[in-house]
């Protein structure tokens, strides 16, 4: 499933979230897994996963570096990226 790309997904990179925007912005667990790596892609993450190079790969932003380990995340990222995988995981177990 593809994410609609001017839906306000943006918010992903400057604002904290919350578990209620996730639950009314976000359907789905792939479209949980798109968004955390959308802060990844922002700063040029070079992705391993083959349906991740090709999602991002057609966003026009999106520019793969060479250094993965050279992509430092702000405070405001981080916490996201842990929202969001805590999300993934409860949508995981409520699937079970």
């Amino acid at each position: 499933m593809m994410m609609k790309q001017e839906e306000p997904w943006n918010a992903v990179n400057s604002e904290l979230l919350n578990r209620a925007y996730l639950h009314g912005m976000v359907s789905s667990k792939q479209e949980l897994r798109l968004l955390r790596n959308k802060i990844l892609a922002y700063h040029g993450y070079r992705f391993q996963s083959k349906d991740l190079q090709e999602y991002f790969g057609k966003i026009g932003w999106y520019k793969p570096g060479n250094d993965n380990n050279a992509i430092k995340l702000d405070i405001v990222e981080q916490t996201n990226i842990q929202l969001i995988k805590s999300e993934e995981a409860d949508r995981t177990e409520e699937a079970l």
